[in-house]
């Protein structure tokens, strides 16, 4: 893959994290709340049992320009959004902590982010819930992957060794720990390694690190460049689990459950429409992000579920415990899913 690919393949890697998400989430959060005020917190909720708005809503969900978020778009071109009254804008944002900050700041009702930093935005009284299901971490999307002629075979080569991954205590490092944990490696012997990942395979060429999770498009762009020694990162989660949400924040929540429901139900249509549309998805990537034509049409796609996994969640934040990276399990996961639609 050369620099100019890398450069131009996608608009803002979605996963990618700068410093550690609790932290991150923490600060950005306190900041964008102090600086919105009191915002609808005096207005009255909608009536109960009310499904959509009375009027067509302006909302902007924010999220990373990722495959991933393409069934946000199939809910656009179909009308399911117009449907249920509303106006919906994607907002999209480099890093997940801002995804977080936008949406308990009020700039935007909605966001998509993985599952580790809603746990770990949870622990740090980041007042969020759970709208609808996002996707599912597939086995053929990304996997790990080291230079030619690596004496690294499998999972548990690489005690000792250099892992890079898009961002410390996110979503890669917990599956691959996770996964490794349950294949009988020692995931505590690993080391760690942040880096963007449009830069993953010279990293790993250069021998900056000794393997990296490669997710698509790069495992595309890559074009065989490496050679995968994990083909599911994600398997220590279980079969085909949920890795991201959509959110909202409680104050917007209790203010336009109207609106709340309606995305919800938007959504979750929109989850059998992608996944049952693999062409219009790619379509729809290839329109919303900087990635080539012709590697959206190679690439692997993620894939989506109507099932709000909340043994999935449960399971991650396990792990997330077990590994250090929460002190202790939240104490009622149930009340995230208060205000989801999707099958439970």
């Amino acid at each position: 893959m050369s620099r100019q690919e890398a450069r131009t393949s996608i608009r803002g890697t979605g996963s990618r994290v700068r410093k550690s998400a609790v932290a991150l989430v923490a600060a950005t959060v306190i900041a964008a709340v102090a600086g919105c005020g009191s915002g609808g917190a005096d207005k009255p909720p909608a009536a109960a049992g009310t499904s959509r708005p009375a009027e067509m809503t302006d909302v902007g969900v924010a999220a990373s320009a990722i495959a991933g978020v393409a069934n946000l778009f199939l809910a656009q071109e179909s009308d399911l959004f117009k449907a249920e009254n509303l106006n919906v804008e994607p907002d999209f944002v480099k890093f997940t902590p801002d995804i977080v900050a936008a949406v308990v700041g009020g700039s935007d009702a909605f966001g998509h982010i993985n599952t580790a930093t809603l746990l770990q935005a949870l622990e740090a009284n980041v007042p969020i819930q759970i709208v609808s299901p996002g996707y599912v971490g597939e086995a053929a999307e990304s996997g790990i992957y080291v230079a030619k002629g690596s004496t690294i075979t499998s999972i548990r080569d690489l005690e000792g060794k250099r892992i890079g991954v898009a961002g410390l205590k996110n979503i890669q490092q917990i599956a691959i720990m996770a996964t490794a944990g349950e294949a009988g490696a020692d995931p505590t012997k690993f080391e760690f390694v942040e880096i963007a990942v449009p830069t993953m395979v010279t990293a790993v060429e250069r021998g900056q690190v000794d393997a990296v999770a490669l997710p698509e498009p790069f495992v595309t762009l890559a074009g065989g460049q490496l050679t995968e020694v994990v083909d599911n990162m994600y398997e220590g989660f279980g079969s085909h689990p949920l890795i991201t949400y959509y959110i909202t924040s409680d104050r917007y929540a209790a203010d336009h459950p109207e609106v709340v429901r309606a995305f919800g139900n938007a959504m979750v249509e929109a989850q059998d429409l992608a996944q049952q549309n693999p062409d219009r998805v790619r379509k729809a990537v290839a329109g919303y992000t900087e990635i080539p034509e012709d590697v959206v049409g190679r690439m692997a796609l993620p894939s989506w579920t109507t099932n709000l996994q909340p043994a999935t969640l449960e399971r991650q934040a396990e792990f997330l415990v077990e590994y250090g990276f929460l002190k202790q399990m939240p104490a009622d996961l149930d009340k995230l899913f208060a205000s989801a639609q999707g099958q439970q």
